[in-house]
Formats: structure tokens, sequence, C-alpha cells
């Protein structure tokens, strides 16, 4: 390294001093990495000379091999301290596990050291094709980066914060956010910074970008960040930097109901509730300055509330009767008990209109909400007062009825959801104004710990046969392998009369890094079971049918990223991918088996989907207030029995009718949570999925997308080799008891109008590991198979 500029030494004075004042635990761990006494009185030089680093210390191993400095000035991944403050894999014990968060660096620290190493990079002179850009970003261990050869940043010009019922709160250890707390999501923040970057290929030498390469990728360029700029920064030109954050997010869900159906609304449909954004609802977001970076945030709310105009009227649309065309076997306008949007050309009949549904509903534009929420009926008193009525309080008949008919006004529900751009606007070089980020406010992830990328690698772990015939409908794609532009509707936040973003750029949700020939070491491993999360698109799931975080439009000019086609509340997304075997399943928890729809892809284990009082599981205090509730309010399937009026024996499923089930409802009670899922990972959930293929291949002999066996009966065994086994061979190690049965006939009512039952055939019992499964049918003698 060359010799270190006089004005770096002038400055070393403030990081010295948060670093002399970590806890003494924090002093302890750098003498055994590093040798590096914090205390020392000449710190200052101490911190620039190359050293001899133990890798073997928990937390190290994925420092950059390429660096044997506490400081490497102009890139703080090569700095080993701020490697040990930022990185979620390091900790200040002897043993590697976490401490008290009380004595990790906050947020504010981490900026500092950070600023202070980025701030002294070296650029004489610019490149040619520089430009300023807004990216969001994060540090993150080597597994999780662009290159994934060792810890680095991870940059992406689009970034993804999350709504939530509680305000955000920072998770020190995990050197992220929070995600719950007592079962209640949190809201999760995005952090933005503007970066001198470069347009580079995707090439050895060029530019690192996560995941496969897509179609087209070999002659888009990329954008590189080459060096973070904050306020006060000298280090392009000399002349100190002011930035500025400005930000602009809309919500139009509401309005585009309206606007693609032709239905009649009441009110100024640019205003609220139709249309929210940052300049007519006040604390839409909010943007939390850090010193160089900046955080933007939704406010808590709750998950979804009713839409009201200004008067405090609930806002409604008038639901129309359920439409058919002749040559489908399905309405043109509802879904289950769904109001159904798929265009105004079907809605309105006009001819050869129905071609848009042959269409893969995959590329099939959301200019509008696919489904919305039409299950609270809104009437008026005999003194004209706004009554709501929750459909699922009508009989049977009259419930069936009113849904075919329509011919009533329904409740319109908000969430939180928007997009928008986010604008780190810098002053005091020449380069041209900053390109701004597109910003996502995006539904809760019940699966905070688990990432989509992590689940496509396992899908594509073989080369000869990848496993995406575990996933009936959807598949765990991560948005970071999306190729779309950004909602060009977006006004810019410095300047309205204008598009915020170029809807030629197809790079802006791509997650970027460190080209590969300038990083160091293995490939390393995704994040597995580490408890991180993150605001980068590869832990957000790619769009179609219609998505979960994002999905897309399209106009005259071509498709793009856009929040409004996502269901109206997102709860009416969320069930029906739910039910669709997740669908997006390291966000939305698998369903399928609840409302005996698709395929079970990722079992919810019984515990998890709740239990009907009469479930032989369901804990014994619960049985006399009719049980427990799943994380969407709802219980799970379970073999029930009984005699008939002849004294015969009977056993079939009872289950969940995906028609009664309201998750608007639900969530209005407080029973939509996450509290039964919050520990759930990569590494859960992939095991889940190992076990659930071994039973259906081998005691099934069937893949798991196309078979008929319907998973009724779920639940973990820690240790095989500890259960009572009734003869055979003993499985060993950890797993799971599945039941499976093959349903038969027709669907039956049953007392609660809310649940059906099922008759079937068949009944498999399988005690299951990755390796092996042991499995009875019918009551018979117990198998054994080897995966």
């Amino acid at each position: 390294m060359a010799d270190v500029a006089p004005s770096l030494r002038r400055t070393l004075a403030a990081p010295v001093d948060l670093l002399r004042g970590l806890d003494p635990a924090w002093h302890a761990l750098f003498l055994r990495a590093a040798g590096l006494d914090l205390g020392a009185p000449d710190l200052e030089t101490a911190l620039l000379q190359p050293r001899a680093i133990d890798r073997t210390v928990p937390g190290f191993d994925d420092f950059a091999p390429q660096s044997d400095r506490a400081v490497w000035p102009g890139d703080p991944a090569l700095s080993l301290v701020y490697h040990a403050l930022a990185s979620p894999r390091v900790h200040p014990t002897n043993d590697g596990g976490p401490a008290d968060p009380a004595i990790y660096p906050d947020l504010a620290v981490l900026e500092a050291i950070e600023n202070w190493i980025w701030g002294h990079a070296a650029f004489p002179t610019l490149p040619p094709d520089a430009v300023i850009a807004t990216f969001a970003y994060e540090y993150r261990s080597g597994g999780e980066t662009a290159h994934r050869r060792h810890a680095d940043f991870a940059y992406s010009r689009t970034g993804v914060a999350r709504i939530g019922q509680r305000e955000a709160q920072w998770n020190a250890p995990a050197r992220s956010w929070q995600s719950l707390a007592d079962g209640e999501f949190r809201v999760m923040p995005a952090r933005y910074a503007a970066f001198l970057a470069v347009p580079r290929r995707r090439a050895p030498d060029g530019i690192a970008v996560m995941g496969d390469p897509q179609d087209g990728d070999a002659t888009r360029r990329f954008l590189r960040p080459l060096t973070k700029l904050f306020p006060g920064a000298v280090h392009l030109g000399g002349a100190p930097l002011t930035v500025r954050a400005r930000e602009f997010h809309r919500a139009e869900k509401l309005r585009r109901i309206f606007v693609e159906t032709g239905l009649t609304a009441t009110g100024n449909l640019a205003a609220p509730p139709y249309s929210r954004d940052s300049v007519n609802t006040l604390g839409f977001v909010a943007l939390q300055p850090l010193g160089g970076s900046v955080l933007l945030a939704p406010a808590p709310m709750p998950l979804v509330r009713l839409a009201r105009h200004a008067d405090g009227a609930f806002a409604t649309f008038p639901v129309p009767p359920q439409r058919s065309l002749p040559i489908f076997d399905f309405p043109l306008n509802r879904h289950f008990s769904s109001f159904m949007i798929i265009s105004n050309l079907l809605l309105a009949g006009i001819e050869g209109a129905a071609d848009l549904l042959r269409l893969d509903p995959r590329i099939r534009p959301r200019n509008a909400p696919e489904f919305v929420n039409m299950r609270h009926r809104v009437d008026r008193d005999a003194d004209g007062r706004q009554v709501l009525t929750d459909l699922n309080s009508l009989p049977a008949q009259a419930f069936t009825d009113l849904l075919h008919d329509g011919g009533f006004d329904a409740a319109l529900f908000e969430d939180g959801t928007a997009d928008g751009a986010v604008l780190a606007e810098v002053a005091g070089t020449a380069l041209p104004a900053s390109l701004p980020a597109f910003s996502i406010v995006a539904v809760p992830d019940f699966f905070p710990y688990a990432g989509q990328s992590d689940l496509q690698d396992w899908v594509e772990q073989y080369p000869s046969h990848n496993r995406m015939d575990q996933f009936k409908e959807g598949g765990p794609a991560p948005l970071s392998q999306g190729r779309l532009a950004a909602n060009p509707t977006t006004p810019h936040p410095a300047d309205p009369a204008r598009s915020a973003f170029d809807r030629h750029d197809e790079t802006m949700v791509a997650v970027v890094g460190r080209p590969y020939a300038e990083a160091a070491g293995p490939t390393r491993a995704s994040r597995g079971s580490l408890h991180t999360t993150s605001c980068l698109t590869d832990d957000c799931s790619n769009e179609f049918a219609p998505g979960w975080d994002i999905t897309f439009a399209a106009d005259a000019d071509g498709r793009f990223y856009a929040t409004f086609g996502l269901g109206s509340p997102f709860l009416e997304d969320v069930k029906l991918c739910a039910a669709a075997n997740a669908y997006w399943p390291a966000a939305s928890p698998d369903a399928g088996r609840t409302f005996h729809r698709s395929p079970t892809a990722i079992p919810m284990m019984d515990a998890e989907l709740g239990y009907h009082r009469l479930h032989p599981d369901c804990p014994e205090p619960a049985r006399a207030t009719g049980g427990t509730l799943g994380w969407d309010g709802e219980q799970g399937p379970f073999i029930e029995t009984g005699t008939d009026s002849a004294g015969r024996a009977w056993s079939m499923v009872n289950y969940a009718d995906i028609m009664r089930s309201d998750y608007v409802s639900n969530a209005e009670a407080g029973h939509v949570t996450a509290r039964a899922l919050r520990d759930l990972d990569s590494d859960e959930l992939i095991a889940r999925m190992d076990c659930l293929r071994v039973a259906i291949q081998i005691a099934g002999r069937q893949r798991v997308d196309e078979t008929p066996l319907w998973l009724v009966y779920a639940a973990p065994v820690a240790e095989w080799a500890a259960w009572p086994v009734p003869g055979g061979p003993a499985l060993a190690g950890r797993g799971y008891r599945y039941e499976f049965v093959l349903p038969q006939g027709k669907p039956l009512a049953t007392d609660d109008p809310r649940r059906l039952r099922q008759a079937y055939s068949r009944r498999v019992l399988c005690q299951v590991t990755p390796d092996a499964v042991r499995w009875s049918v019918d009551g018979g003698a117990y198998r054994l198979g080897l995966a």
C-alpha cells in the first residue's frame, strides 16, 4: 500500500477516539484477531501498518484475504476495524456468540467510521464516464455479496423498505433491522447514499452481478459504485461536498381500480384515499439522515385499515355482478371470494379481449390490483349513516348469492405499500445531477431470515435437474434477477415535471459489487442460518402473477415495475399466494394444505397453521376456547372421526374453506402474526423441503408438484433415534412426521360455515429425514426407503 496521505493522518483523531471508546470486550477481540491494541498511544500509526490477522477467530474467516490492514484508506471492506464492527458474523465474545446489544457500536458510530475510510480514497482525476447515483447498500458476509468471495458491500439501485405495525428497531448484534416485536411486524427501513459510479459490463474485471446471467446481460451496462459521497467529503477535487436527500412516493392502488374498470368513484381520484403521495399525505414516508447515508421508512400503522375520505366516510366501490365468457370455465371478475381485475376490456366485454386470458399469467401486466377485497358491505341506516357488514356473518346461501350477484358497495382498504424515488442530491462537483434510486415500500416478510436467493440456490443445486418441481405455482426467484425498468410514471424528487427513471434502464433492480478480478478467496455459501434482514432486492421476490413485493405494469412503451398492481389491500394477495403452495416461498408461508388448494411445497407445521379444538395435538387449555390460531388467523387441517346416524364410523379431513377465509378481517382482529414463524430461516425451510421430497418420491412415487396426496399432518421430531419406533430399522437425526391422504369425492359442509370435510381413500404415515423415510399405508407395516 502506498504511503498514507497527510490529510488522512490529520483526520485520524476522530475514528481513533471512537475506537478507544469501545467496550473492553472489543479491545480484547482486536488483540486476539490482529494484535491491535486500541489503547496504544500510537494507535494512529498502528491502524495503518501491515499486520498478521488471525482468520480463525470467529467471524474473521470471510474478511477480505487480500487485506492485511486495520484501516485501508478508501475501502471500508478491506479495513479490519470496519469489518469487525459492521459484520453480522463478528461478536466481541470468546466463543463468537452474540454479546449484550448495549456494547455494540450504534449506527452513528458505524456511519462515522465508514465515511472516514471512504473519504480517503484517491481520485486526482475522475473517470470520463463517471456519474453520481443513489444506491441502497449493505455490508454483508461473504456468501451474500455479488462475488461471494469475502465480506463486502452489496449495492442496488433499488431499495426495499417494509411496512409494519411497530416502529423500526436496530438489532445491533445482527447489524440489521429487527423484523418482529411480540408477533407484530416492525417497520423495516432501507438505507441509501450517493456514490461516484461508472457504467461497466458484467465481466471479471468490470462488475460482479449477483445471480445467474439473464438474457441480454452481455450487452447491458451496470453502474459500479467506486466511492461514497457524503457531506463534507473532499476526495472529489478537494472542495467539500454537500448532500441533500429528497424523495417522492405514491400509492395509487385504489385509484387504479376505478381507472382500469370504469367503475364510478365518489370524490377526486387524484386525492386521498384513492391516490396518496409524499405531497398530499403528511408523513407518508420519512427520511432520517445518518450523517452520510439516509434511512427511508414508512410510519408504523395497522397492516390494513378502512380507506376513508377527508370527512371520515368509508371509501367504497360498487361490486358488479359476476361475469364469465362462454369459452372459459372460470369467472372473469371473481377469484374465489375476491373481486378480480384482469383488464377493463374484459369487464367491458369487448370482442377479442379474452385473448388476454390466454396469456401466461407471468406476462400479463397488472395495471390495477388484480385482486380486491369485496367482503365488507357498506349500507346506510335510517339516519343515512354508513353501516359496515362483514359478509362472513351471512349464512352460506346468502353469502354465495351476494358474492355472485354483486350489486352492493364494498369497503376499500388501505395499506402502506407504495413505490417512488430516493435522491441523494450532491453539490460541489462538476459531474451531472445525481441519478435517483427506485424505492419499494413493500409488505412484511413473514420469513425475514430466509432469503429468496438461498432458496433459489437450493433449486439450482444440481446441474442436471433443478428442483423447480417442488413448486406447482410460483418459485423463489429473487427480484435482483429481474430486468425491467423502474416505474416511469414516478416524478423526479427534484423536478416533478419529469420522470425519475429512464424507462430503458433494465439494471435498476440488480445487486452488484466489486468485480471478481478485485475479490479474493473461495466461493462461499449463502446466508443459511445467519439471522439478518436486508433491504436489497435479492431478499425480495421477483414479479409475476402478480407478485409479493412488486409486480409489473405496461403502457404503450413497454413494461415496468410498479406496486399498484398488487392486491388491495396486500392481504388479499397474501391469502391467494399462501394458498398456492406459498408462491413466494421465502416470503409467504405455505397454506396450500390449509385450504386444500395446491400441493404443499414448504410444509408449515400444524402448530404454525393453528390447531382446531378437535385436532389431536391441540393443547388442552385451548380446546375449551376453540383451539389455537395459525399465522394467518386460520386453523389447519386434521383427521376428524365420528359415527353416522346408523352408528357407522367415518373418518374425514376437516379443513378451512378458502371462500370463507378473509385475511383482512383476520388482520383487523389482530390474528395475522408471524409469532410462530419468527425463527424460521433458510436452513429450516430447506430441511422441510428435503424431507417432503423424500417422503413423496419414495412413499408416494411421484413428483412433489404433481402428487395428488394431501399433507394433512406435519410435526417436527428433534431426534428420531429417541423416538419409539414399533419394529423395523430406526431412523436417526432430526426430521418430521408427515401424514398424507388421497382425497376422494367432493367436499361436504360442516356445522361451521368456515370449514369443510373431505373423504379420502388412502392414508400414508411417514417418518422422514433428508436421507430416508419409513412409511406405512392404511395402518400396514412400516417400510424403509433411502433417498
